[in-house]
């Protein structure tokens, strides 16, 4: 991501020229790694977790002195010149560099330090075995955001990433989405050379219907009550009686844990999109006590709901400035989801003009009618696309990746072969880029507020969409309400 980050900032200053006329401009970088949300995938410390705190460091880890204070940049004429400003936009962008956790949580990332309400300072695993995410507050997250949020402002969201979505909703499956996230799930009895362990297999229906109700974890089959009939079905099921129902090392890698969930293990231990596009677009929001309710008597998790039970931050007129504060019952601003901008700078390809393109017909039911070949996501080479080569150096002849790689890898180890090195080894020549399509399938649900481009391609094309995006926004006449409510621009 380094030299994407370093792309995108060269570019950056036609897009902050045109901010600046408004005279009243504030920016701030957050990274995408949030740790393994209870696992243990990626470590909690380091770069691997940022905690959606704004970052202050540029390239080499100077600190940017103009954003030490709240950790954003605040742009005004009379305190601050346009190209100082710039520069500093760019020191911010570049910092964030390419070290971070494996499995990219952008859109959580997002919405931990706009929407949620009381963002959690950790979470834990409890006695038995679900995630816990404590009744603790970071207060780092609701300093900077009251800081950051003016009531009347555009916000523009503008995310950067090479690779799709990953996050994992760690209350997820009755409590133990973590272990998704984890190198050892618990009660597998399947164990790699490494000594981690796998998960359990999907059903049988899963590998041809994914949204069925048919389709399921073999998981289940340890706990479900034996006299009922999905029970008895799951426990019969040819696939959970392979090897015990858990998958096998070779069909469950950890760097693909996040890929086709329903298809491979029957559930989805992500956070649903529909959490992204309600925090970007409903004045009400769910806190962490109504995310996942819990069965007072057996202490059960249930499925993410829609008990929406707090003002949205984004949507505030008056956030709270320090652990205390009232964090759910917050006054409405004037901000619309109509002042809203979700910009996604992902992994597609370039000049892609439409969402089937970009993701098919309806990827949330995995119907990928019409999507472009290159774009359908895949661990293994596309029939119809250039094959992989075993000659070193070779770049391939297709126009849009050169070809396809099997397996993927640095340039610097002799026995992998990405069509990005030269034959000199250790010499890259290309950058590389995986779909990102689950950040596109909320731009796409966004309509008009979702703008999209190619990390692969230049940004300028992209940033001006931005800038035309905002331009509209900004071109409406104020209209105030009827209803005795704050209005609305």
């Amino acid at each position: 991501m380094a030299a994407k980050a370093d792309r995108l900032a060269s570019g950056l200053a036609p897009f902050l020229g045109y901010l600046a006329r408004t005279d009243d401009v504030h920016v701030g970088v957050i990274a995408s790694s949030l740790g393994s949300m209870g696992g243990d995938l990626c470590p909690d410390e380091g770069p691997t977790n940022g905690l959606a705190h704004l970052r202050t460091r540029g390239p080499g880890g100077a600190v940017v002195a103009a954003a030490a204070e709240h950790g954003f940049l605040a742009f005004d004429r009379t305190t601050y010149d346009l190209p100082g400003f710039t520069r500093d936009v760019q020191a911010l962008v570049r910092g964030v560099g390419e070290e971070g956790c494996h499995f990219s949580s952008p859109l959580e990332a997002a919405y931990r330090f706009l929407v949620q309400p009381d963002p959690w300072a950790r979470i834990a695993i409890d006695g038995t075995g679900r995630a816990d995410l404590g009744t603790d507050v970071d207060g780092t997250v609701i300093a900077q955001r009251r800081a950051f949020l003016r009531p009347g402002s555009v916000v523009v969201v503008i995310v950067v990433t090479d690779r799709d979505d990953a996050v994992v909703d760690p209350r997820a499956v009755g409590g133990s989405g973590w272990a998704y996230a984890s190198t050892h799930f618990p009660g597998s009895s399947v164990t790699r050379a490494d000594g981690t362990t796998t998960a359990p297999r999907a059903t049988s229906m899963c590998a041809t219907n994914p949204v069925s109700p048919d389709c399921t974890s073999c998981g289940f089959a340890a706990t479900c009550d034996q006299s009922q009939n999905a029970c008895l079905k799951i426990r019969s099921d040819a696939s959970c009686l392979k090897n015990g129902g858990w998958l096998l090392p070779e069909e469950d890698p950890l760097g693909l844990r996040f890929h086709r969930t329903k298809a491979r293990y029957g559930i989805s231990p992500q956070f649903p999109l529909r959490r992204y596009l309600d925090g970007f677009t409903k004045f009400k929001v769910p806190d962490r006590s109504t995310e996942h309710l819990v069965d007072p008597r057996t202490k059960a998790v249930k499925a993410y709901g829609d008990d929406v039970t707090c003002t949205n931050p984004l949507f505030a007129a008056q956030l709270p400035n320090a652990l205390g504060d009232e964090l759910c019952n917050l006054p409405r601003s004037m901000r619309s989801p109509d002042d809203v901008v979700f910009a996604v700078l992902g992994g597609a390809v370039p000049g892609l003009t439409t969402f089937d393109a970009l993701l098919g017909k309806d990827p949330a039911v995995e119907d990928v009618t019409g999507i472009e070949p290159h774009m359908l996501p895949s661990p293994s080479p596309r029939p119809g696309l250039a094959p992989p080569s075993d000659v070193r150096g070779d770049l391939g002849p297709d126009p849009v990746h050169g070809r396809e790689l099997d397996p993927a890898c640095e340039c610097a180890t002799p026995a992998r072969n990405p069509p990005l090195c030269t034959a000199k080894l250790g010499e890259q020549i290309r950058a590389a880029a995986t779909p990102s399509s689950r950040v596109l399938q909320v731009a796409r649900a966004l309509g008009d507020a979702g703008v999209v481009g190619s990390v692969c391609a230049r940004p300028m094309a992209f940033l001006e969409a931005v800038t035309a995006r905002i331009q509209a926004i900004l071109s409406r006449p104020y209209v105030p309400d009827d209803g005795g409510c704050d209005g609305f621009r």
